[in-house]
């Protein structure tokens, strides 16, 4: 009878054969899916910093306020947050608040830039210390300390950020001399 088949159709045992291999290639395959979570992130490429399930990589967040030194302490809208070594930033809103989002959790430091030189010199103080943030200063702008930060916590930094103003010698406030050592 096999020779019968053999005979009316002389492909078969290829046939056969190729659905064998096919079946063996098939079953090694078993399993599919997964895969992906590892370093190369499967077929999809690496995993962005950041985005959910992209373990340990979640970002964080910074909130603050920037006021000027004059009276009670004015809120400074249009100063510039900056976290270095990152691309997130902020702007202050009308009453000096501020949240930088997308700050990586390892982030130690950032930048306040005034919002009109005319009217804010470039001084700031913050934790006691005098900083000195003119980007056109020697070294460019002194660069304060954040706290420590959780991922996907928005964390308050510990004081305002004073931006001097110079009509604040009218008010009887006065202004500090630039920081002797530099950036404080």
């Amino acid at each position: 009878m096999i020779n019968r088949a053999l005979k009316n159709y002389p492909f078969a045992p290829l046939f056969m054969l190729v659905s064998l291999a096919t079946a063996l290639v098939l079953a090694g395959c078993g399993g599919g899916g997964g895969g992906g979570g590892g370093t190369t992130g499967g077929n999809n490429g690496p995993p962005a910093i950041g985005t959910p399930g992209s373990s340990g990589n979640s970002l964080a967040a910074i909130a603050g306020k920037v006021v000027d030194n004059v009276g009670t302490g004015n809120p400074v809208a249009g100063a510039l947050v900056s976290i270095v070594g990152s691309n997130a930033t902020a702007s202050t809103d009308s009453n000096g608040n501020f949240t930088v989002s997308n700050v990586p959790p390892a982030a130690t430091l950032f930048t306040v830039t005034s919002p009109n030189i005319v009217t804010y010199p470039d001084l700031i103080a913050y934790l006691n210390l005098t900083y000195n943030t003119d980007p056109a200063r020697l070294g460019g702008q002194c660069q304060l300390p954040l706290p420590a930060l959780a991922a996907t916590v928005k964390t308050a930094l510990p004081a305002n950020i004073q931006m001097f103003n110079n009509s604040a010698a009218n008010s009887g406030s006065t202004t500090p001399p630039p920081p002797p050592s530099g950036c404080f």
